[in-house]
């Protein structure tokens, strides 16, 4: 639902020439909720919360920043693009835990059932769902997702088995123009 992903996605079915593919948007692929964080400079949230503080929450599995204030410009919930959601469903901050949960419910709902009708995917997140996804669908540990660095504008392709295990993956090794990863 965040540009820098829509866009990619636009360049991605442009590039292939394939530009009528039916595409669907979910939240549950945005990038992890910062909290208080968002829109901050690193500098910034350094110089208020401190560098272990920031390096913990940016790069631990459970490190939760602190959640935006009540009535904060920047809470998204408000915007139309989220008006399907119940209220409280979409978060005030995440940890990594947080958004593997989430990123999980849309590989459950929305991605298994469709590769297991013989529909090839193309999924545009960013760094954190991207490392939650392949957290979910190769099984590394909390502290391997944690460390996990995802080129950006590098395909990642899977093929899966019956039972939707992974059967073998590979980056494709000439860069796709965007500003998103790429699952």
């Amino acid at each position: 639902m965040l540009k820098r992903s829509v866009r990619s996605q636009w360049l991605i079915l442009e590039a292939l020439d394939q530009t009528w593919v039916p595409v669907l948007q979910d939240w549950r692929l945005n990038e992890r909720h910062y909290g208080d964080l968002t829109g901050k400079l690193k500098t910034e949230a350094i110089q208020t919360y401190g560098t272990q503080e920031i390096l913990h929450w940016r790069r631990s599995y459970r490190g939760t920043p602190p959640p935006l204030p009540t009535g904060d410009p920047r809470d998204v919930s408000g915007d139309r693009r989220y008006r399907y959601l119940r209220a409280g469903q979409l978060p005030s901050t995440e940890s990594l835990h947080d958004t593997v949960t989430r990123v999980r419910e849309f590989w459950r709902a929305v991605a298994c059932p469709a590769i297991r009708s013989g529909q090839r995917l193309i999924i545009c997140g960013h760094g954190n769902s991207l490392r939650s996804l392949i957290q979910i669908i190769d099984g590394i540990s909390d502290y391997e997702t944690s460390q996990l660095d995802i080129p950006n504008g590098v395909p990642l392709v899977y093929w899966f088995d019956r039972q939707m295990r992974p059967t073998c993956r590979c980056y494709l090794e000439e860069p796709v123009s965007g500003e998103s990863n790429i699952l």
